[in-house]
């Protein structure tokens, strides 16, 4: 395998997690899509470029719903996860990456380590992130895909916990969830395996 540039390595983690928050924003569309009526409105839902505006475009229409406490505590959590992994995406994509050499002390080569700088909004200056390394990213990348197999769960039992026609549900590919093992994916009770799906925790004996 053909080694990287510190460079190259860099580009390759913030391509990951921009890969990775394209499907958490299909995910939401997808979760839009099946809980608004055919009509205008849905039509518009592609014109919509946030990660948080489709965030509370959903959480508006749950909250304007009777569905049950359940489902809105686990759609509720599943949506904050959704808005702060678009943060975090934004961190990667448009922070200042600036590499610092640092010297080891057992007389081997140097490495680099990263650091991402922002602008701090009504303030002159960059403010530094708190990581020195990649594996902020790599982190990220993790948190954002679990983040998207949550909100693609609630798509999937939006339309049991609206009581919709089952073709109002949304076409998502891959592996399907009944409505509890859903609910235990959107309450992040689950393990994501390496092919995307999930293994559902089994329910707390305790409980």
């Amino acid at each position: 395998m053909t080694n990287l540039s510190d460079d190259d390595e860099l580009c390759l983690r913030i391509g990951r997690v921009a890969r990775a928050h394209v499907e958490l924003d299909i995910s939401l569309r997808w979760a839009l899509e099946t809980i608004v009526p055919p009509g205008p409105a849905a039509l518009r839902i592609n014109n919509q470029i946030s990660t948080s505006k489709l965030v509370g475009d959903i959480r508006a229409r749950l909250e304007e719903s009777d569905i049950s406490a359940d489902f809105q505590a686990a759609a509720a959590s599943a949506l904050q996860a959704a808005e702060d992994a678009g943060k975090t995406r934004n961190r990667a994509i448009h922070d200042w990456w600036l590499p610092a050499r640092i010297e080891s002390s057992d007389g081997s080569a140097p490495r680099i380590a990263w650091r991402g700088y922002r602008a701090k909004p009504g303030k002159v200056g960059l403010a530094a992130s708190l990581s020195t390394d990649l594996d902020r990213l790599d982190t990220a990348v993790v948190t954002i895909r679990r983040t998207s197999a949550r909100v693609k769960a609630m798509a999937q039992a939006l339309p049991e916990a609206f009581s919709l026609d089952t073709s109002r549900a949304a076409s998502t590919p891959g592996q399907i969830l009944d409505f509890e093992s859903a609910l235990h994916v959107m309450e992040n009770r689950f393990d994501l395996l390496a092919d995307g799906t999930v293994k559902v925790h089994p329910p707390d004996s305790s409980a």
